[in-house]
């Protein structure tokens, strides 16, 4: 029984370092974008997804989620966050190889 909450501890703390992680990643996206001044270009979905990360920089992506419903009142699911996220990082790689 001990090892069995030791690993469900580990298990946790490993999702946490990832989700801190990928969250990082998500900040450093968003400020290439806001550095190349592109936020106003982006559809408003993915305006609405870059002020709820910046608002709540540990969340996870279900917790986004569950923010995100609060406040819009729209569901999305954790595969949409997800690659909502992933757009943002596609536009934000296109301009660090322009900047290039």
């Amino acid at each position: 029984f001990s090892n069995s909450l030791q690993r469900m501890n580990n298990m946790d703390l490993a999702n946490e370092v990832k989700a801190v992680a990928a969250a990082s990643g998500q900040l450093d996206d968003i400020r290439i974008l806001e550095e190349n001044q592109k936020i106003e270009t982006l559809d408003r979905k993915l305006q609405d997804i870059i002020i709820l990360r910046k608002a709540n920089p540990e969340a996870s992506l279900m917790e986004l989620c569950s923010i995100y419903e609060r406040q819009t009142g729209e569901i999305v699911s954790k595969s949409g966050m997800k690659h909502r996220f992933v757009k943002i990082h596609e536009l934000a790689m296109k301009e660090v190889k322009q900047d290039e």
